[in-house]
């Protein structure tokens, strides 16, 4: 419908280990500008936002 915009992931999911780093893709169907949040979501828990609005990193999270 419209306003809705999908976003392809990839991979889909992503397991690590401590310490280990990992890449994630996301791309929209339409162009978004900044509004991308990304989350880390490990099993079991609440979603964590790390960075709003592509670039503005949340309080006590590391720089990559």
């Amino acid at each position: 419908s419209s306003g809705e915009i999908s976003v392809a992931q990839t991979p889909g999911a992503q397991s690590a280990a401590a310490g280990q780093t990992v890449s994630i893709r996301c791309k929209t169907d339409t162009l978004i500008g900044d509004d991308m949040n990304w989350y880390l979501q490990i099993s079991g828990e609440a979603p964590k936002l790390l960075i709003a609005d592509t670039t503005l990193r949340q309080s006590g999270v590391p720089s990559f």
